[in-house]
């Protein structure tokens, strides 16, 4: 499990919502310490807000966790662990995805990826809200990246910011899902033009 820097979580319990530190995160996991024990119970589903502060905007992504356990962090804090929802699964029922291949210009923006930020990776499938990425190295879940690719139909190559939903080994790579963020009306309009330039169906 990962232990992000700078990562915050917004828990509602009791119809409250209360603020934490995001101090470990892996695919199907995320611990969140509070300044004071809170009233959860085991199975208890809670509205989990997860966020990245940037200087001038924050990334953030929200999701109905469910109550793992309460814990202690290390230096003591009281803290409780969740269990996430399956970002690929619900992110393949979500929208239609279309096989597509393509190079991809990629720069990780939030620094907690160690070595070069800039990347080359291929695309695997797109749709509305996103695509599947083969990447080099791992990129963890709420990493904000940025891509730059040619879609089909495209005259020039456009940029996207996204955000890491999952990522899982394959061979000596990577296979990430990444959703689009702040996407513009243009964009949008290219994208759903090349899912219809590829298989002739509309979003």
């Amino acid at each position: 499990m990962l232990s992000p820097v700078g990562l915050w979580a917004v828990a509602t319990i009791a119809g409250r919502p209360i603020r934490g530190e995001l101090v470990g995160f892996s695919r199907r996991t995320a611990v969140v310490a509070f300044d004071r024990a809170q009233p959860v119970a085991a199975g208890q589903a809670i509205r989990l807000q997860i966020g990245i502060d940037h200087d001038h905007e924050p990334d953030e992504t929200t999701v109905v966790a469910r109550v793992l356990h309460v814990m202690l962090t290390r230096d003591g804090r009281p803290a409780i662990a969740f269990t996430l929802p399956d970002d690929e699964a619900e992110a393949r029922r979500g929208a239609v995805r279309v096989p597509f291949e393509t190079r991809i210009e990629l720069v990780v923006c939030d620094g907690r990826i160690g070595g070069d930020a800039h990347q080359r990776a291929q695309a695997i499938d797109l749709s509305a809200n996103g695509m599947s990425i083969d990447s080099e190295r791992e990129l963890p879940p709420l990493t904000t990246v940025l891509l730059r690719l040619r879609l089909p139909r495209a005259q020039a190559p456009m940029q996207f910011r996204a955000q890491v939903r999952w990522c899982r080994p394959r061979g000596n790579r990577y296979l990430c899902g990444v959703q689009f963020t702040g996407i513009k009306p243009n964009q949008a309009r290219e994208v759903a033009a090349a899912i219809v330039e590829l298989t002739g169906t509309t979003t």
